[in-house]
């Protein structure tokens, strides 16, 4: 399918008529192009992630059990609605760290929800410096090889929030690397 929209028509507003099921399906899509989209630095990410935003402002208003309070948040403020998933990121030598990321995905709400994502650090034949600042009035532990450091964060902002951190340190050490 092609189509050409004239310069002055790409702000308009267009009024559909869509059922929930199909608006569920177009924020999905739109949420599997937008992790492309980000994974790519692809200047078209953000106007994505609008559309996807505003699709999901109107689910949650018109179809959610839960309150709408879309109006609230900030123009640039989305939630990156992330699918259930886990990614490990290794290598076959042992003095490399190993990465877990694992998401139970969106689940429409706050930690209530049983939304969460877990990071797992593994540290297969070296040591990790850890320090957790309120915990142990910020003295670093040393934890050894084949020990794990797992943070989980629950609910969906929180898991929204925890996924664009991951997204934007992506963005900055490519940037590094190839300046």
């Amino acid at each position: 399918m092609s189509y050409s929209i004239k310069p002055e028509a790409l702000k308009s507003i267009v009024h559909l008529t869509l059922t929930a099921e199909q608006l569920e399906t177009i924020s999905e899509a739109l949420e599997l192009y937008c992790i492309g989209l980000s994974e790519h630095d692809d200047p078209h990410f953000k106007h994505a992630a609008d559309a996807q935003a505003a699709i999901i402002d109107v689910l949650e208003c018109n179809f959610s059990t839960g309150d709408c309070d879309y109006k609230e948040i900030d123009a640039d403020c989305y939630q990156l609605e992330t699918p259930e998933l886990q990614i490990e990121i290794g290598s076959d030598m042992p003095e490399h760290i190993e990465i877990e990321y694992i998401t139970n995905g969106y689940q429409g709400g706050d930690a209530g929800y049983g939304g969460y994502t877990t990071l797992k650090i593994r540290v297969p034949s070296t040591g990790i410096t850890l320090r957790l600042d309120s915990l142990n009035g910020g003295n670093a532990m040393e934890i050894d090889g084949e020990d794990t450091v797992e943070i989980t964060v629950r609910g969906d902002w929180e898991t929204s929030g925890f996924a664009e951190a991951f997204i934007e340190l992506g963005k900055k050490l490519l940037e590094k690397i190839n300046s």
